[in-house]
């Protein structure tokens, strides 16, 4: 599979996280397809993408003439089978259930082309455990962070049975729509940002619930110290700054 390979996208499951990763492929040309077996959550999926792309129209980042043109290339079905029929591209999202991924992908191995790639939105799971093992070399974590029509960065997870043409070609993709999308060589709990974000939490409670600082004062303290400096030096950098001796 290379990039110019790839023109049909699917997004199974339509929550928090799929009108948004949907938004994001169609914005750029892409034809999506997204699946939900609940009619009721795929109604909601486009009433969020519509106000996503009236909100971006209203501040100058999306052309208002273009947001038909976006909205006509997203289909919504229930149907797995007519989402992924076509798809180069599948991005799993569903809920947050090892048993549950693991029949969604035992439904995509029988539905979707062989060099199909597919990429999990997964948080924490390690879903190289969860896909048929003959679509392991196609097979990658793209977590995604809300909103994510907005957010940039798209982790990118794989593995030793992941193949060198897969990761370049879903990092190719993922720049191709405006995202930026960091390689994490093998699978750890909770990748990298959620990893750091949970320490930061507990950090967090720690201070508030013991009193040592109110909750706004502690926001301000972030926002005027280390927000701020992250945005340029990140977290590795900011040790050649400080100091490793």
């Amino acid at each position: 599979m290379r990039l110019q390979d790839i023109r049909r996208i699917a997004v199974v499951g339509s929550g928090t996280m799929g009108p948004g990763i949907a938004q994001s492929f169609a914005k750029h040309g892409y034809q999506v397809s997204v699946c939900d077996t609940r009619p009721q959550a795929l109604q909601t999926a486009r009433s969020v993408m519509s106000a996503n792309l009236t909100t971006l129209s209203r501040h100058g980042l999306v052309e208002t003439t273009e947001i038909e043109a976006i909205e006509n290339r997203v289909v919504f079905t229930t149907s797995l089978e007519d989402a992924v029929r076509e798809a180069d591209f599948v991005v799993e999202c569903v809920t947050e259930n090892r048993e549950v991924k693991r029949a969604v992908f035992q439904q995509l191995d029988g539905m979707c082309a062989r060099n199909a790639i597919f990429a999990s939105n997964t948080s924490y799971l390690n879903i190289f455990e969860l896909v048929p093992e003959e679509r392991l070399p196609n097979t990658v974590i793209t977590h995604w962070f809300a909103p994510a029509h907005i957010l940039p960065l798209v982790e990118v997870v794989r593995e030793a049975h992941t193949s060198e043409q897969t990761e370049k070609v879903v990092v190719e993709l993922l720049r191709a729509i405006d995202k930026v999308p960091v390689v994490m060589k093998k699978y750890v709990p909770g990748h990298a940002i959620n990893r750091i974000l949970r320490i930061i939490g507990r950090e967090v409670f720690f201070l508030l619930d013991n009193g040592y600082i109110t909750a706004e004062q502690l926001d301000l303290a972030v926002k005027a110290s280390i927000a701020p400096r992250m945005l340029l030096l990140g977290v590795v950098q900011r040790y050649d700054f400080t100091g490793l001796d």
